[in-house]
């Protein structure tokens, strides 16, 4: 969690909103086998988890103060006997408490209103200043000493674990290993990012990472003397790292290192 991590630094911060990179799919999905199947008051938590977490169980959780495993199972078939359990009482005090919802609220078949309105307003605002804001670390590792690992075709939301940035505009997160970004970004430590178009601008020596073919990199990018290149450098001096060249046309994406979450 964020407050686990120490803020070591980075700049670059832009105003633009925050686009679906890698994520294709909502947290829940594997529980629910039939949206229309289920009773309405949990059609309607479910709605509210989808709008105010993305989707994250684990996360609207600890918004409201009941354990994950009270959720998920009102988006779950009882297997003993096929029928989804009722929202229990424990959810909807939760819900009434939070977000000032009436027993009404859970029966009523109509879209968003102004209840959920400002439900969703609130905890924007409550994440904004309490925490900061939600994104996503991406089951992938950063592999901060060469061109080897892998690159994944995909990631699903429910595979990726929801965490706080203390600033906005960010895409993702994933986790730097290897030494050769160290000190600035040690192994272990997660970094911001936010996904750039090369061809219109790219900040020279600068940290991005590059989803290649052969493994998602993390390196200060400079300049190279190979025409469709671009020259991958290390922060770490030892000689073993040495600088290699990444032809651009096998780059999947390209993202700016905006800041980095280095574990104490």
């Amino acid at each position: 969690m964020f407050n686990q991590f120490c803020i070591v630094a980075r700049a670059g911060v832009t105003n633009a909103n925050i686009q679906t990179l890698f994520v294709s799919t909502a947290y829940m999905g594997k529980f629910i086998l039939n949206y229309e199947e289920l009773p309405l008051p949990n059609k309607k938590v479910y709605d509210l988890v989808q709008n105010l977490t993305l989707g994250n169980v684990k996360l609207f959780s600890e918004y409201i103060g009941v354990k994950q495993q009270v959720l998920d199972r009102i988006f779950k078939k009882d297997p003993r006997n096929n029928k989804y359990p009722s929202v229990s009482e424990n959810i909807k005090s939760a819900l009434k408490k939070k977000y000032g919802f009436g027993d009404d609220w859970f029966y009523t078949n109509e879209k968003a209103g102004n209840i959920e309105q400002e439900a969703l307003q609130k905890s924007s605002a409550d994440t904004t200043k309490q925490k900061g804001y939600i994104t996503y670390l991406l089951p992938m590792s950063a592999m901060g000493g060469s061109l080897t690992g892998f690159a994944e075709p995909g990631v699903l939301l429910q595979n990726c674990e929801a965490v706080v940035s203390p600033i906005e505009n960010v895409d993702f997160a994933i986790t730097v290993y290897g030494d050769s970004m160290a000190p600035e970004y040690p192994s272990g430590s997660r970094i911001l990012i936010k996904k750039i178009n090369p061809n219109l601008f790219i900040d020279w020596g600068k940290v991005y990472v590059l989803d290649t073919p052969n493994g998602v990199i993390v390196k200060e990018v400079h300049a190279s003397n190979r025409e469709g290149c671009v020259s991958c450098h290390s922060i770490n001096p030892d000689p073993k790292f040495k600088p290699f060249d990444v032809l651009m046309d096998e780059v999947f994406g390209m993202y700016r290192v905006l800041m980095c979450l280095s574990a104490k």
